[in-house]
C-alpha cells in the first residue's frame, strides 16, 4: 500500500513540474528540492504532525492556567427563601500539585444548615488544595502535560520521516527525468550528426557523377571488310 501510495507521488511530482521544465528544459536539484518541500501537499500535511503536537501541548498548558469561577445555587418554595449559597473566586494550580484558591461567599435564607452560615455581608477566604496521597507525585494534569510533550517530539519524528520519504521519492523523479532528458539529448545529438553525415555523403556522391559524366568519351571501332 506505501509503495502504491508513493508511486503516485512521483506521477504527481513529475506532473506538477512537467510544464516548467518543458518550458526552460533546465532545473537544479536544489530548487527541485525546494519547490517540493514548500509547495508539495505531502510536505504540508508533515507540517501538521508538529503544529497538531503544538496545539496539544498549548492545551495541556493551559490546564494551569488560573480559572475564575462562580457558583449559586439555592431552594425558593411556596414564595419562601430556603437558602442561597453564593460563591466566586480564583483557582491557581502550580506544577507542584498545590493549589491556590481564594473566593468570596455569600449565604443567606430562612433554612440554612449552621454550618453554612456566614456574616450578612459575606465572608472572604483563601487557602491551598494539596493531595498527600494518590496524586502527591503525579497527577491527572501533569500526565496530561507529559503526554504532550512527548506527543510534540513523536510529531517532530513523523514529521521528519513523511518528508524524508516524500524528499526520496521526489529524488527518484527528478534523476529519473534527468536521466531521460540526457538520453533524449544523446539521441538528437547522435540525430543531427546522422544527418550531417548523410548530407555529406550525398554530396560527395552527386560530385562522382558529375566528374563522370563530364569525362566519359564514347569511342567508336570500325571493321573493314577483306
Amino acid at each position: 500500500m506505501k509503495k502504491a501510495c508513493f508511486s503516485r507521488v512521483s506521477c504527481f511530482i513529475a506532473l506538477s513540474f512537467f510544464p516548467f521544465l518543458a518550458s526552460t528544459q533546465t532545473l537544479e536539484y536544489q530548487a527541485f528540492r525546494q519547490q517540493v518541500l514548500e509547495n508539495h501537499p505531502l510536505a504540508r500535511q508533515a507540517d501538521l504532525y508538529r503544529d497538531q503536537a503544538s496545539a496539544q501541548l498549548l492545551r495541556a498548558k493551559g490546564g494551569f492556567d488560573p480559572k475564575a469561577y462562580a457558583e449559586h445555587f439555592g431552594k425558593n418554595f411556596n414564595g419562601k427563601t430556603y437558602f442561597q449559597y453564593t460563591e466566586a473566586g480564583l483557582k491557581i494550580p502550580t506544577w507542584a500539585g498545590l493549589e491556590f484558591k481564594g473566593a468570596y461567599n455569600l449565604a443567606s435564607g430562612n433554612y440554612l444548615n449552621s454550618e453554612n452560615q456566614l456574616p450578612e455581608n459575606g465572608q472572604a477566604s483563601f487557602g491551598f488544595v494539596w493531595t498527600l496521597g494518590q496524586g502527591l507525585l503525579f497527577d491527572e494534569r501533569r500526565a496530561r502535560l507529559q503526554f504532550a510533550r512527548a506527543g510534540l517530539e513523536m510529531g517532530d519524528a513523523e514529521r521528519l520521516a513523511a518528508r524524508n520519504d516524500l524528499m526520496l521519492e521526489a529524488a527518484k523523479a527528478y534523476w529519473a527525468w534527468n536521466f531521460a532528458d540526457n538520453a533524449v539529448g544523446i539521441i538528437e545529438n547522435a540525430l543531427r550528426q546522422a544527418e550531417i553525415r548523410t548530407k555529406a555523403s550525398d554530396k560527395v556522391s552527386n560530385k562522382a557523377n558529375v566528374r563522370l559524366s563530364i569525362h566519359w568519351k564514347p569511342t567508336f571501332r570500325y571493321r573493314t571488310a577483306k
